[in-house]
């Protein structure tokens, strides 16, 4: 028999004051992710109807909406990790929304649900939308949203000339959210010597972390930035030695920029290139990193990869 589960239409029996004493709410995930690991897949009602998720009023929990492009640099499997990290550990309530098909039948359901979110997590990379789909972010951030772009997001709706005719782009997104201007990246191998702005060591949202670490990958080309971005975390570019390239090849760019518009900050940071989301980037001392639109939640972990949530049925 084929079974499949409609996880938002889904209730549970627990109890808030038995083990493992979390919320109902995140009781009845738990009960999900165990029929996903032992029993059946599982999809929710956006699956059918291309709208949001449902969501149940008394679940009053940080809201996170991840909008995954694809299998770009394993987003697909890292970012739902991160979001069982931040159901898990950081009590938050996260969506998934992670974009299926290819070409004209490219699409990535319940976009409506980012203004309702918290903060929003931007992970994609050159993709062009279904114009009502693209919007429903253009209306999140005009709604004064708080955005945490991941990587490539920077340029993920830049899909030029081999967007699908009909299809929606923003590529000026750099310029117009996130306050820079890519221009493409540097060689990877021999990864980045990152360090905390000397202008941003007070900053809350870099509590915890060491001055200096080496990370995976190398660097965006960004430069120049808007006057009303701030730099917190910057990057060289090392020899295979590790020792600095000569001066006047050396490349020192942001790795991590905060930027406030309507009182709401939208971040980009450029993470690691091997192995996914902030694979071997940030020291083992990073951990709750500040306040974003209203719930504390970790941006930056650099948790190992693996996508803890069972694949959605096609």
């Amino acid at each position: 028999v084929n079974v499949v589960l409609m996880r938002d239409m889904t209730d549970s029996m627990y109890n808030p004051a038995s083990r493992p004493t979390v919320s109902h709410f995140r009781g009845t995930e738990l009960v999900i992710e165990h029929i996903e690991k032992h029993w059946c897949s599982t999809l929710t009602s956006t699956d059918f109807t291309g709208r949001s998720a449902f969501r149940f009023a008394g679940d009053t929990r940080p809201r996170v909406e991840m909008v995954i492009g694809g299998k770009e640099y394993s987003a697909d499997e890292s970012m739902p990790n991160f979001a069982h990290l931040l159901r898990d550990v950081y009590g938050c309530y996260v969506e998934e929304h992670l974009g299926r098909g290819e070409g004209a039948s490219y699409s990535i359901p319940g976009l409506d649900a980012l203004t309702k979110a918290d903060v929003t997590m931007l992970y994609l990379r050159r993709r062009a939308l279904p114009p009502e789909q693209l919007q429903h972010v253009k209306d999140s951030l005009a709604a004064g949203k708080s955005l945490i772009a991941i990587r490539t997001a920077s340029h993920g709706f830049d899909q030029g000339d081999k967007a699908p005719a009909g299809f929606a782009q923003w590529p000026e997104f750099d310029k117009e959210v996130l306050g820079c201007d890519y221009h493409g990246h540097t060689a990877q191998e021999q990864g980045t010597e990152v360090s905390i702005s000397a202008a941003a060591k007070s900053h809350p949202i870099l509590a915890g972390l060491d001055p200096t670490w080496h990370a995976n990958g190398g660097l965006y080309n960004s430069l120049p930035l808007d006057p009303s971005t701030t730099i917190l975390l910057t990057g060289v570019i090392m020899q295979p030695d590790r020792l600095p390239l000569p001066r006047r090849t050396r490349r020192l760019d942001p790795r991590l920029q905060i930027r406030f518009r309507q009182n709401q900050p939208y971040f980009l940071y450029v993470a690691g290139a091997e192995g996914g989301l902030f694979a071997g980037e940030l020291p083992e001392a990073a951990g709750e990193c500040g306040e974003v639109g209203g719930g504390e939640i970790s941006g930056f972990s650099h948790r190992g990869t693996g996508a803890q949530r069972g694949r959605e049925a096609k």
